[in-house]
């Protein structure tokens, strides 16, 4: 479940859906769960490909006299980033749906600037209108068909309580069969346990030999953003050297900032008092005030970046 209930996006949409100026917005994550309006405006399709950042988000878009719902997934977006979709995306649509007005909307996917071309998106309106007209005509078919035949269904009603029986009877299989799911020992847990911690010493050493010998500690993809910024932006990430790279990408290397970590004033997971709390965030506070997140992608990761500044920073 992810959690909907910013008030913007419940304004951003009726204004969007009352055919006023405004006619398209753009949701983003705060956090894991929580979703929110990073940006809406009034000059359509044009505008918001300005606002392309590199993190997915869900935008909704009016068009002339059409509603179109568009998924952005980069590229090179993680396991774990398609895996979050894939639970929300669900919620997002009924969101949309939700009005009477906005049934029928269009759904598109997207992963570059291409696929939001005006011509890609003019095609996927004339495609999809194609598609809806065919399936009203094989609606209309069918409806006539059953006419036809409504006395032999009624004979066959015998025949699907049978298998109503049978799907009852499977699905109770299946629930005995969760409730006598394994459950594992204090030993098998504590096991468990050893060999994660062994693998956290084994990462540790691999980070400590790493800067000894000036090689990168820790190279990867992370959301980050600055004070300047509000936005999430996907960036390639490289520690080494006492320093962080952010580019990017990992292909085309094009820097967009050095922080020298021996200028940091604060490093860690967010302090409540301080930030705006977002799980499996860093924060890196600098000497001369310039703060910056960095948004990993799961717990594990989050780990990964907290063990190798604390090497760096000797702790």
């Amino acid at each position: 479940m992810c959690d909907l209930s910013d008030i913007s996006i419940k304004e951003a949409y009726n204004a969007i859906i009352d055919g006023g100026s405004t006619n398209w917005m753009m949701l983003g994550y705060h956090d894991d769960t929580v979703i929110t309006l990073l940006a809406y405006g009034d000059q359509g399709l044009n505008e918001l490909r300005d606002q392309l950042i590199d993190e997915p988000w869900y935008g909704f878009l009016r068009l002339d006299s059409r509603f179109v719902f568009i998924d952005w997934m980069p590229q090179d977006a993680s396991d774990s980033l398609e895996d979050r979709r894939k639970r929300h995306i669900q919620q997002v649509m009924e969101m949309i749906a939700a009005s009477p007005v906005t049934h029928g909307f269009l759904h598109m996917t997207a992963t570059t600037d291409q696929d939001l071309s005006d011509e890609s998106v003019m095609h996927l309106i004339h495609s999809q209108q194609l598609q809806l007209q065919k399936q009203q005509q094989n609606s209309d078919d069918n409806d006539t068909e059953d006419d036809h035949h409504m006395n032999e269904d009624n004979e066959d009603d015998g025949n699907d309580n049978n298998v109503d029986e049978d799907q009852s009877m499977m699905k109770n299989q299946q629930q005995q069969h969760q409730q006598q799911q394994y459950i594992p020992s204090d030993e098998e847990l504590q096991e468990a346990k050893a060999k994660e911690q062994e693998r956290w010493t084994m990462i540790k050493q691999q980070m400590v030999d790493a800067k000894e010998t000036n090689e990168a500690l820790l190279v990867g993809h992370v959301s980050v953003k600055s004070d300047a910024s509000p936005l999430w932006r996907r960036r390639y990430i490289v520690i080494q050297n006492r320093e962080l790279s952010i580019s990017m990408d990992n292909s085309h290397r094009t820097l967009v900032k050095k922080v020298s970590l021996d200028e940091l004033t604060r490093y860690g997971k967010c302090d409540p008092s301080l930030d705006c709390y977002i799980t499996n965030a860093v924060v890196l506070e600098t000497k001369n005030n310039e703060i910056w997140q960095l948004l990993a992608d799961n717990r594990n990761e989050l780990d990964m970046i907290l063990v190798a500044l604390d090497i760096v920073s000797n702790k």
